[in-house]
Formats: structure tokens, C-alpha cells, sequence
């Protein structure tokens, strides 16, 4: 991420609002000018009008006639009903979570309350962010659910910890239609390893929220949590992030907090985004306060990883610069490599949902051969961690709609990171899918597969049950979902218990390496073929995808 790449993204509307809302003198009326000539008052962006009511204190003194005020005093009144509102809801979930031995830490908007003296109307929130530590995450959710807040995208506390947590640093949740909240777990989504956040909340400070005590960042985290977290949005209109850190850096002498800033952003491998935020507010604002903190970031000599990982180079350092990111994510705050490994593996691999992570681990690193995972399964019957939700299904047959979250729990094996109304959606080459019939059966088996890709490309998968190929099929786009028919024979259908069923993305050359295989599943039937003679339900039609090996 380059400074130039950071102010592409801010368009010159919001550069001139921001000059005029945080410039001084003459260069915030003249700013304040060229805004009100580029904007449309009527169609205004968002974070365009989420500055409005910072620009409400400075009206006063750079265009007391403007015919704007009014619109701009109702901005400010809006947000200060607002941002009263969620504080007083935070503060009371604030206050269950600490009665049940769970500290928090308040994150972004209501910890910047005080850097924007005190005015409760200046920066407008729309959700609040707390954090818990690490260990504590499952501990919250109870407290969360028990006081009515759910996961927006309604995934189950095993869903949650089991997939979610290893691989995010934060989930949204709801309560009701209006309320807003994001759990995190970690600080910084950059920096996901086991003690990450050990040093934030060694250094955390005091305040209050609507009359209960709660942990924030230290000064210095805060203003490293602000550049990173802005710097990361994808958003083009991303803005309020500029102001959140020139109020920081103003609040302090900018020389004390340098040495701190830095060395943290370091312990993070976050040098070169922090450098690179920096330049773009000075660039914008040219703000004195941030030079002392700019000269003592760029002399901070960057660690190895971030180094390789923010190197420049052709596609041959493609891979290097790839597995340094992702070593560089998987730890934080000092971690070893060791530990960012084992952080790494357990995030691609879904380690928590196999049953033997080292025989799997030799399986993957072999190009997923099937070879390999039917002698792992020889000597231990199952690749994939039993659920701890109840998950055998008639031997008449199953049908499975991934698109519960119950399913999910029951059925998803490794491969899966998210499940929504749209079904499971997989992250890797491979998905599996495990399912325990009640009793062995002699019968072939047919599945129907509702799936499709994850864009409008079609996608070739190799469908494996049991460790044998038994079809290569085309998974149809995004918005045309099919239903693939997979025969299956009885010895391969019964030879293993449970069945599991893999998704995986063709072997291409020499080395077997697989690609995404990026598929959504919606629903899978799984219907022996003694089933339907019985009920006098038609066969599967002889075009069926069939395969073999």
C-alpha cells in the first residue's frame, strides 16, 4: 500500500471538506470554498456527510452566512442523539460481560470521544467496537447472546469459534433493527497470532462508558489501530479514519508518542502502512504534528517478513512474497515463526475439524492424493473431527440443506469458512463434506449436488467419496445454480464410516497442485439406490455425471 494509492481513493471533494474541517485560518476557508463548489448538496457522500458535524464547530469562524448551517446543525444534532443511544447500549453490555469476568476494551468511536473534547456530537458513530481477549471469545458470545445480540449473518456459536475466530479478527453483530456491534478478538486484522493483543492490553488505559468503567488503547495503539484500519479499507470514500488520527496526534506531543508508535508497528510488521498513512495526511493537510512521527517511522528498519512481504518483484517472487503475508498475519506482538506456522496451518487447513492433523497434513502436502488419505483412513476410520452437534441420518438417505446452520455444524468438515442463506462457501482446493448413515448398506448410492462458483465462471470440480474419484463435473455460475447427479457404487459408498464426500479443484501439472476450487454448496441427497426402487422413484437419469479410479 503506496501514499499515492491511499489518496487515489479520497476524491477531491472530500480533500478540500477535509482541509476545511481541519485546516487552520485562511487555508480552511479557501478549502471550505472549493468544497461547497465541487459538492452536491443533495446527493452528498457518506463519509462526505459523516463529517458534517465536525464542520458545524468551524461554520462560525469560515462562513458564518452560509445558507448550509442549518443542514449542517442538524447533522451534528443527529449524531449527538446517536452517539448517545449506542454508548448507553454499550455501556450496559459492557457491564454484563465484566460481571461475568470478561474485561473489555473499547475500540474506534466511542474511545475517540475524548481526543474530540468531549463533544459527544463531533464524530458521529454507527456502531460500537469492543474487545475481548482471545481466551475469553466463547465466554463472550453466551454473555452476547444471553443479552440478545446475534451475528448478523446468523452462524452458530460453533460456526463462530470454530471457524470465524481463526481466521478474522472481529464479527458484526445485531439486536434488533438499529443496534450495532462489533466483537473483536483482536486488535488489529493484520496481526492474528495467540498474544497479538498481550501488549494492547498491558498498555491500556481508563475511561468511562455511560457510567461504566472500561479499558481503552493507549494513545499510541490507538493511533496505530486508526492508520492501519484506514489504510486497509477497501472503500473509496474512506475518510474519517484522516481525521480520527490528526485528532490523536494533535492531543499529544507528536515527539513522545513517535518512538512508541513505531516500535509497535514494527512488533506487528506494519511499518510500511503506517508510513505510507502518514505521508497521505501530511500530504493532505501538510500537519506539522505528524512529521516527528513520520521521521521516526521511516528510520525504523522494517523486520524480514514485512520486508519480503511488501517487496516489489515479478511474478517468481509472487509465492515468497505470498507466504510472508501470510506468516506476517499469523503473528504480531514478537510471535516466532514457529507459532505464525502453526497459526497459518491451522487457519488453511481447518485443523480444529480433522481428527488426525499430522496424517492430514502429509495428505495435503502430497497433493491431496487420494492414495494417501484412504491409508490414513485404514488405520484411523475418519479424516474429519467428529461433531459435537448429534450428526447420523437414516440409511434410507439424506438430505442436507447447507444452507442451516445446524447442517453446517453437523456436516462440514475442513474446506468451509462461511455459512449463510446462500449456502457453504469454500476457501481452499478442497471441501469436505462428512456424513454417518445409521447402518451399512449393500446398495449403490446417487448424490445430487445443488452448487455453483463462487463467480459468473463456470468451474471444473473433482467429486471424491470415500477417497475415490468417482466424478469430474462443471459447476455452474453464480446465479445458476445446478444439481449435479454423482453415482456412486457400494463399495465405494460403504468402504469407510462415515462417508465423506470432497470438492476439490482439478490436479494440474506435474505436481498435483490444485487451485481454489471456489464452490458454494446449497443442499446434497444422498439416496441409495435400494431406496429408490422401494418408493418407486425414478433413476437417476443415464447422462449422470459418472467417473471412476
Amino acid at each position: 500500500m503506496t501514499p499515492e494509492e491511499l489518496l487515489q481513493r479520497i476524491s477531491p471533494e472530500q480533500r478540500a471538506l477535509l482541509r476545511a474541517v481541519l485546516g487552520r485560518g485562511d487555508v480552511a476557508r479557501g478549502a471550505y470554498e472549493e468544497w461547497r463548489g465541487l459538492a452536491d448538496i443533495d446527493h452528498l457522500q457518506d463519509e462526505s456527510y459523516r463529517l458534517l458535524p465536525l464542520l458545524a464547530r468551524r461554520l462560525g469562524d469560515i462562513a458564518p452566512d452560509d445558507p448550509l448551517r442549518p443542514l449542517v446543525r442538524g447533522a451534528y444534532r443527529l449524531a449527538w442523539v446517536r452517539n448517545q443511544l449506542i454508548t448507553r447500549d454499550a455501556g450496559t453490555l459492557a457491564a454484563a460481560l465484566q460481571h461475568a469476568g470478561i474485561p473489555v476494551l473499547l475500540l474506534k468511536g466511542a474511545a475517540l470521544v475524548a481526543y474530540y473534547g468531549n463533544d459527544w456530537g463531533r464524530r458521529p458513530m454507527y456502531d460500537v467496537d469492543l474487545l475481548v481477549r482471545l481466551d475469553q471469545v466463547d465466554d463472550a458470545l453466551e454473555v452476547l447472546s444471553v443479552e440478545g445480540w446475534r451475528p448478523k449473518d446468523g452462524i452458530s456459536a460453533e460456526w463462530f469459534s470454530s471457524r470465524v475466530v481463526p481466521r478474522r479478527h472481529s464479527l458484526a453483530f445485531s439486536r434488533g433493527l438499529d443496534e450495532q456491534l462489533d466483537l473483536h478478538w483482536h486488535v488489529l486484522a493484520e496481526s492474528l497470532g495467540a498474544h497479538a493483543d498481550d501488549r494492547f492490553w498491558a498498555h491500556r488505559s481508563e475511561m468511562e462508558l455511560s457510567g461504566v468503567k472500561v479499558a481503552a488503547l493507549s494513545r499510541p495503539d490507538l493511533l496505530l489501530h486508526l492508520l492501519a484500519h484506514g489504510a486497509r479499507s477497501t472503500s473509496r470514500s474512506n475518510v474519517q479514519w484522516v481525521a480520527d488520527a490528526v485528532h490523536v496526534v494533535r492531543a499529544a506531543d507528536s515527539t513522545e508518542l513517535a518512538q512508541p508508535l513505531a516500535a509497535e508497528a514494527r512488533r506487528h510488521g506494519l511499518l510500511t502502512i503506517v508510513r505510507s498513512a502518514l505521508e497521505a495526511i501530511d500530504f493532505l493537510l501538510d500537519e506539522p504534528a505528524v512529521r516527528p512521527l513520520l521521521r521516526e517511522v521511516s528510520a525504523t528498519r522494517r523486520p524480514l517478513l514485512e520486508r519480503v512481504a511488501m517487496s516489489k518483484g515479478g511474478a517468481m517472487l509472487s509465492p515468497a512474497r505470498s507466504a510472508a503475508a501470510s506468516l506476517l498475519r499469523h503473528g504480531g506482538g514478537g510471535e516466532g515463526v514457529i507459532s505464525r506456522a502453526s497459526g497459518l496451518a491451522r487457519e488453511l487447513l481447518d485443523l480444529d475439524h480433522v481428527s488426525r492433523p499430522v496424517a492430514y497434513s502429509v495428505y495435503v502436502a502430497s497433493g491431496r492424493r487420494p492414495g494417501i488419505a484412504a491409508l490414513a483412513r485404514r488405520r484411523w476410520p475418519a479424516l474429519v473431527r467428529p461433531s459435537r452437534v448429534p450428526s447420523t441420518v437414516p440409511a434410507a438417505g439424506a438430505d442436507l440443506d447447507f444452507t442451516s446452520a445446524t447442517t453446517g455444524d453437523r456436516h462440514a468438515g475442513p474446506g468451509w469458512w462461511k455459512l449463510d442463506e446462500l449456502g457453504l462457501w469454500s476457501h481452499g482446493a478442497e471441501g469436505r463434506i462428512v456424513v454417518d448413515l445409521t447402518a451399512d448398506g449393500e446398495d449403490d448410492v446417487e448424490l445430487g449436488i445443488v452448487a455453483c462458483s463462487y463467480n459468473q465462471q463456470p468451474r471444473p470440480v473433482q467429486v471424491r467419496v470415500n477417497e475415490k474419484v468417482v466424478a469430474r463435473v462443471t459447476v455452474g455460475p453464480r446465479d445458476a445454480p445446478t444439481e449435479l447427479r454423482v453415482h456412486v457404487p457400494a463399495d465405494v459408498a460403504w468402504r469407510f464410516r462415515p462417508m465423506e464426500i470432497g470438492l476439490l479443484a482439478p490436479p494440474s501439472g506435474p505436481r498435483l497442485r490444485r487451485g481454489r476450487v471456489g464452490v458454494r454448496v446449497q443442499r446434497v441427497r444422498i439416496t441409495p439406490n435400494g431406496s429408490l426402487r422401494e418408493t418407486g422413484l425414478p433413476a437417476p437419469p443415464s447422462g449422470s455425471p459418472r467417473g471412476g479410479g
